[in-house]
């Protein structure tokens, strides 16, 4: 979890979809470094500001067995030739020409 607004963030939670059985704070390797409050099916901490916070979550394994996700291919119509391989940089043409970003 990440606080990006410069502010301190109080009984924040996170619901999931299946019963958490074991939660605990882990740094940037995931190692272990602290323990977790997931009572009641959530999982519940606070953010200090500009701060960055990661958990390990363990679910139990589920009432009934989840189904399988269906993929399905999408036609797409590209029109912008964007990417080059190494031995031919000037093949794709990425410019700001054609481009729209809306700014928010």
């Amino acid at each position: 979890m990440t606080e990006l607004d410069g502010a301190d963030q109080k009984s924040l939670n996170i619901n999931f979809p299946a019963k958490v059985v074991d939660a605990y704070e882990v740094n940037g390797q995931e190692e272990k470094i602290g323990g977790a409050d997931y009572a009641n099916g959530k999982l519940n901490f606070s953010l200090s500001h500009y701060t960055i916070r990661s958990f390990a979550v363990k679910f139990d394994k589920p009432v009934k067995p989840m189904s399988i996700p269906k993929q399905q291919e999408l036609d797409l119509a590209y029109d912008q030739d964007v990417f080059s391989p190494d031995n031919n940089r000037s093949d794709g043409r990425l410019g700001w020409e054609g481009l729209h970003f809306r700014l928010s």
